[in-house]
């Protein structure tokens, strides 16, 4: 098993533990989810006992690796030793929804550098769709041309910084709401979501629509006045010129556009766990999510 991947006990795995008078221990992690740190690592004492394949590094002392592997089970992240046979695999999904500018982007990215899963900026999908619509030409409202653009992406070009201009937001939140655009982008986001180490995914509708099975849903708000601000800041630092109050009203306008919409409005999945970030700034924000995903993945999520 390789170092990230989501992990829990088997069914079968429980009962033989059980029997073998390790049911305190069952009890306090076999609901949990864990994550594989990498091989266990033994010395040369240690192999004649497990068997394991010896590796001696040039000038190092012999040392040997697995067939054990460590796991640190959330949310404690106490940290023991399992065979293989004893874990089986959890595709491991967040989902964070939430308005412009509340904060969810960096959010997820910490969030998914903290458990070590990969991260996808969903909104990302919908301004390279309005780029390169617009580089070549054509009109946001071109239904034909969109869906041809959505369909054409370069995942290489995803990390663009001219897709933070405003100019580029604007546009993706004119061709977000065109159901066909949203359908040729939707496998994308799905295939991304299964990815074997887990997945954070943020977005719009992924709590409600591109992965309405995902373990933990995190729905992310925050006062639109104060958005208006974070935006302000975020856009003068990257040298653009405009004022706070026309990225309030350009907020306010895509919120309307967003929550109005007939295809997949912005709306908090029914399950979803709702964060205000109005008064947390990241660190704050960071951890209280942290503590809410715990939560779930101690009591083994869904999928345990």
């Amino acid at each position: 098993m390789k170092h990230g991947c989501k992990v829990c006990m088997g069914e079968a795995v429980k009962a033989a533990l059980r029997e073998n008078e390790c049911g305190a221990h069952v009890e306090e992690f076999g609901n949990c989810i864990g994550v594989v740190d990498g091989p266990v690592v033994y010395n040369v004492t240690e192999k004649a006992i497990f068997g394991c394949k010896e590796i001696t590094p040039d000038g190092d002392e012999p040392v040997s690796y697995g067939p054990e592997v460590d796991v640190y089970w959330l949310p404690s992240w106490l940290r023991y030793a399992y065979h293989p046979d004893q874990l089986q695999g959890v595709n491991m999904i967040i989902a964070i929804d939430g308005p412009a500018a509340s904060g969810k982007g960096t959010l997820a990215k910490r969030i998914a550098a903290h458990y070590e899963m990969q991260f996808l900026d969903t909104g990302a999908l919908y301004r390279a769709t309005a780029r390169d619509l617009l580089a070549t030409g054509g009109d946001l409202h071109d239904v034909e041309r969109a869906v041809h653009a959505a369909q054409n992406i370069d995942a290489a070009t995803l990390d663009d910084p001219h897709l933070r201009d405003p100019g580029i937001g604007e546009a993706a939140s004119k061709v977000a709401p065109i159901p066909q655009v949203r359908a040729a982008l939707l496998d994308y986001q799905r295939r991304f979501a299964r990815h074997p180490n887990g997945a954070v995914l943020d977005g719009r509708d992924i709590g409600t629509v591109v992965c309405p099975q995902a373990d933990v849903k995190l729905f992310i708000k925050a006062d639109v006045e104060v958005r208006a601000t974070r935006r302000f800041l975020e856009l003068s630092q990257n040298g653009l010129e405009i004022s706070e109050r026309q990225v309030l009203q350009d907020l306010k306008q895509r919120d309307a556009r967003d929550r109005e919409r007939a295809s997949s409005p912005l709306v908090a999945a029914a399950d979803a766990h709702l964060l205000d970030t109005t008064n947390l700034d990241i660190e704050g924000s960071c951890s209280a999510a942290i503590r809410l995903i715990d939560a779930v993945f101690g009591g083994g999520g869904k999928t345990v």
